[in-house]
């Protein structure tokens, strides 16, 4: 991949981060809820928290795709990024990382406050070596689409095994699949 290609990749990754910034709102409301209540142990309260996390962040994350997809013609344009197809793809398979995550909530919050930081420090490393594997071999065959797609199963990983330790160790279920689906 040449400069313009990884500036067009940073560009968009950059933008798609956007969408999970509600959710790093949200975890500054509701951290220390969640600490005081699983100090408590009441594992209703810590459900509660969960369930207001997503409820508070993931209409406003929803909201920015919707507005990150809408204008994207128009910044394009701004940033002289080519409306190419790869360039849209590479958004859309970024941003869908950046929605896996507000979708599992305050899950990686969840772990480091209740006596699960290591874990979360190994799932960070798994996660992010299975990534960068992915980011290489998808980048050689498919560019930045491909390089985009590592990213993406980043976060997909890191999220799912976090969301599991979570319901497993702690007892909350702190993403929209889980509570959808079980």
């Amino acid at each position: 991949m040449d400069d313009t290609a990884l500036g067009v990749y940073a560009l968009l990754r950059r933008a798609s981060n956007l969408i999970s910034l509600p959710q790093v709102i949200v975890n500054w409301a509701i951290n220390i809820e969640i600490a005081r209540e699983y100090a408590l142990k009441n594992l209703s309260a810590l459900q509660k928290c969960a369930h207001k996390g997503l409820v508070m962040a993931l209409p406003v994350a929803t909201l920015m795709v919707l507005v990150i997809v809408l204008l994207s013609p128009f910044w394009f344009d701004i940033f002289k990024i080519e409306q190419l197809l790869p360039n849209y793809l590479m958004l859309i398979v970024l941003m869908f990382g950046q929605l896996v995550n507000v979708m599992s909530g305050a899950n990686l919050l969840f772990a480091s406050l209740c006596k699960q930081e290591l874990f979360v420090f190994k799932s960070r490393i798994f996660s992010l070596l299975v990534g960068y594997i992915t980011m290489a071999i998808g980048a050689l065959y498919y560019g930045n689409v491909g390089f985009a797609v590592g990213s993406a199963v980043t976060m997909l990983l890191l999220n799912i095994i976090v969301t599991r330790r979570v319901k497993k160790k702690i007892g909350v279920i702190t993403s929209i699949p889980l509570l959808c689906f079980g």
